[in-house]
């Protein structure tokens, strides 16, 4: 195995272990009330989410966010006993279930979904428009922005191998994975999208006269984990030779 593989290798094995981690199997436990409260809760703000802030740029209904981002994936604890319902027009999504209190989160524009305290209806603040000062990502170097951020692949690279590697571990839907972002020597190498997180994806669209590139954010986010990942690796190693 060349160094590149290994470097591929490893960034694909990542993909999978937080995935798995995730949407795995688990040991079949009865939460109590408490935790079940705490579950709808927090459904409510992931239904929110993902119905009015992603759906600015990515409009699904409440069934395939709640099928995609919350009921698939263990520590949040949805219940086949909730119920859920989506106010367009209050901007709420409300979860009840069985001897628990109904939750509900908030919509505030800029703010974002809010989980309100059970009983209320409203956030304790007045929601404000908050407008980007930063320059447009295109303008701006990597990793601070999207220049530069693709260069020529290197000759020690199999590039098909590689686009062969990313195609596999996107297919593997019982992941869920939305990026993935291989880089090497300081340069993006290749990379996938789910779809709907693509890494331009409504990038000439406008909201609120506003531009909203969500797939810059991955791109960003999922380099910088892979490197902290990789910074932590090396810093284990070095911990256990100091030891040995």
């Amino acid at each position: 195995m060349g160094r590149t593989d290994g470097v591929i290798r490893r960034a694909l094995t990542w993909a999978a272990i937080l995935g798995a981690s995730l949407s795995g199997p688990a040991v079949a436990q009865t939460p109590t009330a408490e935790q079940r409260e705490h579950a709808a809760a927090l459904g409510a703000h992931h239904i929110c989410a993902g119905v009015f802030v992603v759906g600015r740029d990515y409009q699904r209904s409440p069934a395939e966010v709640l099928a995609q981002d919350l009921a698939r994936f263990r520590p949040f604890l949805w219940q086949e006993s909730f119920a859920y319902t989506v106010d367009r027009d209050a901007h709420v999504v409300t979860v009840t279930g069985p001897e628990i209190s109904p939750r509900k989160a908030k919509y505030n524009d800029d703010q974002g979904c809010t989980i309100l305290p059970p009983g209320e209806d409203d956030v304790y603040f007045t929601p404000v428009n908050v407008s980007s000062t930063l320059p447009n990502g295109s303008t701006q170097d990597w990793p601070l922005g999207d220049r530069n951020a693709v260069g020529p692949v290197p000759s020690e690279v199999n590039e098909a191998a590689l686009n062969r590697a990313l195609d596999w571990a996107m297919a593997q839907s019982e992941q869920n994975t939305r990026a993935i972002v291989v880089v090497y020597k300081g340069r993006v190498l290749g990379e996938r999208y789910a779809p709907g997180f693509t890494q331009r994806h409504a990038s000439d669209q406008l909201v609120d006269g506003q531009e909203h590139h969500l797939g810059a954010d991955w791109r960003v986010g999922s380099a910088g984990t892979l490197s902290l990942e990789r910074r932590g690796a090396r810093f284990g190693v070095e911990q256990a030779r100091r030891s040995a």
